[in-house]
């Protein structure tokens, strides 16, 4: 019975994929036996194949395929315009680019950022927020910190030059707990902006897809909804528009 889950597993699959259909393998979890329940999960682990558990998160995941080869099809975008001065993304170091990097890229191709500078003392950082103007936001410019907000190296809605020189103490001794071996390279004076809601928009390149673009709820707002709407990169308007659509928070987009 045991050496048998393979062999079943490998021609079950191999019968459903000659016929040229798409294939979800669904994992009973509810099976009383644990032979029953983890012989096949272990099989088709061996086979490299996917499963889910939760045949709604299988159907999910054929509506994503759906979707991702529609994009394929659609008609390529026009290639964005590389402005004289930008610098090349060869000459920023690999792996996960500092907040002052990533916003000096999205600046040189015209996406909208906030007035920043990037203070490598408590005076400069003084000196920042008053050209900037009050109230500000201090963090962390640290490689190695990927949520500084985890570890209370984000202050924000500063309103002089004393909660500024308080900040970096506490931002600097915040960092040196939580990676004590960590390249703090200064701190980021930004302006405050509000508005009604926050929204995250990200971008990675995926081992498996390739360059994605995420979008969700940003602030405090990620830990309370969570959802997110992930898309094949380049993005068009439409699939913008389709991806902001399937938020939790889409009410509160529409007004």
């Amino acid at each position: 019975m045991r050496g048998g889950y393979r062999g079943r597993v490998r021609m079950t699959v191999a019968e459903r994929l000659a016929g040229g259909a798409p294939l979800a393998i669904r994992a009973i979890k509810e099976a009383v036996n644990i032979q029953c329940r983890d012989g096949p999960r272990r099989a088709l682990r061996a086979l490299d194949l996917l499963y889910y558990d939760r045949l709604d998160d299988g159907l999910r995941a054929i509506g994503a395929l759906i979707a991702g080869g529609r994009q394929l099809r659609a008609p390529p975008l026009d290639p964005p315009v590389r402005p004289a001065s930008a610098q090349v993304e060869s000459a920023y170091p690999t792996g996960r680019l500092t907040e002052p990097e990533a916003k000096a890229l999205l600046a040189a191709r015209g996406i909208p950022v906030t007035e920043e500078r990037v203070a490598d003392s408590a005076q400069s950082a003084v000196a920042a927020a008053r050209s900037i103007g009050y109230p500000v936001a201090l963090e962390a410019v640290c490689r190695d910190l990927a949520h500084k907000s985890d570890v209370g190296a984000v202050k924000l809605g500063l309103d002089d030059a004393a909660a500024v020189r308080a900040a970096w103490g506490a931002i600097h001794a915040a960092v040196a707990a939580a990676l004590p071996d960590a390249a703090l390279e200064g701190c980021f004076v930004q302006e405050m902006r509000t508005g009604r809601f926050e929204l995250l928009v990200g971008a990675r390149r995926d081992p498996t897809f390739g360059p994605v673009v995420v979008v969700g709820a940003g602030g405090t707002l990620v830990e309370l909804h969570g959802a997110v709407a992930i898309s094949l990169a380049p993005v068009s308007v439409a699939t913008a528009h389709a991806m902001l659509a399937e938020l939790s928070i889409r009410p509160l987009l529409e007004g």
